[in-house]
């Protein structure tokens, strides 16, 4: 898994340019036919669109590319050829995320990466019932909706405690504050 690439585009801030400049670079100077026959012309134009500092940044980011092992670069490359072939629709959609994610509070992030460990480590099959009864829900009508909302947050909330039955006696008290036994003359009333 490419741990270092969310990072790299953290803290650029710019995810979409950050991909268009990796797809940039690999277009122009990943294999050695291409670095025989040098940039196109559309390569070259997009290259002089660039201010100097975003055409710094870029060779930088090249060079930790051409640092990294080449399990991570394929994974890189896998991942930018994805990229190029989503619809914009789709593109717009990832980039409103990662916005949100950025924006995130850190305990909210730290929840999120743990919920998503956790779902990488699932089986398929699990996953899969997992997406099932998600799908489900969605379908559903907004009232049913919000009624199973609301019975899984009572599910997080501690239940109401219970009065005593009689007085003198630990039925009702949490196990963690009932004592083990009762004194006899207690509990006989």
């Amino acid at each position: 898994m490419v741990t270092w690439f969310p990072r790299a585009a953290e803290r650029s801030g710019r995810l979409g340019l950050w991909l268009a400049a990796c797809g940039l670079l690999l277009g122009s100077l990943a294999g050695p036919a291409l670095a025989q026959a040098g940039p196109t012309a559309e390569q070259l134009k997009l290259w002089r669109s660039l201010t100097t500092e975003q055409r710094q940044k870029l060779i930088q980011r090249y060079r930790t590319f051409q640092g990294l092992p080449s399990d991570q670069q394929l994974q890189l490359r896998r991942a930018f050829q994805r990229w190029k072939g989503m619809n914009p629709a789709r593109r717009r959609q990832l980039m409103e995320r990662w916005q949100h994610y950025q924006n995130l509070p850190d305990d909210k992030k730290l929840e999120f990466q743990r919920r998503w460990r956790r779902w990488q480590a699932m089986k398929h099959k699990d996953r899969a019932r997992y997406m099932e009864r998600y799908r489900r829900f969605q379908q559903l009508p907004p009232d049913k909706k919000r009624a199973v909302i609301e019975r899984y947050r009572l599910l997080d909330e501690p239940p109401p405690a219970e009065p005593f039955d009689r007085p003198g006696t630990s039925r009702g008290l949490p196990p963690s504050v009932r004592p083990r036994r009762l004194p006899r003359r207690l509990d006989r009333r």
